[in-house]
């Protein structure tokens, strides 16, 4: 009996090394980052924000889904209000397979009913929703893996320029664009967990097996006992 318990004991062992050693799955957290970006002209100054928010791991074949909020912090002199903008998201893994997602916000050139967003306005929160399983599904890693993909981000702001004093009636306006280096967000393959709980599997199953032949042998070697007595 003894040597049965310091068996199942040394199983044991195997088991709890075995499960330390398997890599842990990577938990998805909150992932933010925001820029600052000045524009200083002759017809003024006009200062805005970019935020970006992702989860910072994704499963592959899910739907990964960032948001974007542009805030309008500042404008003086003639500069009046945001009437066109756009944000292009740029997601590129290291063996070169993009996917480019875009927003628009009002039209350009501006019309004679223009959108607008003042000063101390935002455009968003936007969502952007990519399908790892359609469109995106070049960004998946093998089985198994995870990809390190590089987000990429430009925005471009149009603004309308108040002068009233020029001769031309034309309106006047202006056109910017500037571009971040987001960061990486990983794209982890859905296979990784099942593999991760293979070890935990494989040694509850041998415990199992085991423990019934411990108990088999011993129910055998008491009955032969008894026999023999």
């Amino acid at each position: 009996m003894r040597k049965q318990i310091l068996l199942v004991s040394a199983l044991c062992s195997i088991i709890v090394l075995s499960s330390l050693m398997v890599p842990s799955i990577p938990r998805a957290s909150a992932y933010s980052k925001s820029w600052n970006k000045d524009f200083v002209e002759s017809s003024g100054k006009s200062n805005y924000t970019l935020t970006l928010n992702s989860p910072d791991v994704v499963q592959s074949g899910s739907n990964w889904t960032l948001t974007t909020t542009l805030n309008i912090d500042y404008m003086d002199r003639y500069k009046t209000f945001l009437f066109y903008s756009t944000i292009l998201i740029t997601i590129e893994t290291p063996d070169g397979h993009q996917v480019k997602k875009s927003l628009v916000f009002g039209h350009y050139p501006i019309g004679e009913f223009p959108e607008r967003i003042y000063p101390g306005g935002r455009w968003g929160p936007n969502n952007i929703t990519i399908d790892l399983s359609q469109e995106g599904k070049d960004l998946n890693p093998s089985p198994g893996r995870t990809n390190e993909a590089k987000i990429y981000i430009t925005a471009s702001v149009a603004e309308f320029l108040f002068q009233p004093f020029r001769a031309e009636q034309l309106p006047q306006t202006t056109y910017q664009t500037f571009s971040m280096d987001a960061g990486t967000v990983q794209i982890v393959s859905q296979g990784g967990a099942e593999s991760n709980l293979l070890p935990y599997v494989l040694g509850a199953a041998v415990a199992v097996v085991v423990f019934a032949g411990l108990i088999v042998s011993s129910r055998f070697t008491g009955r032969k006992t008894k026999q023999t007595s």
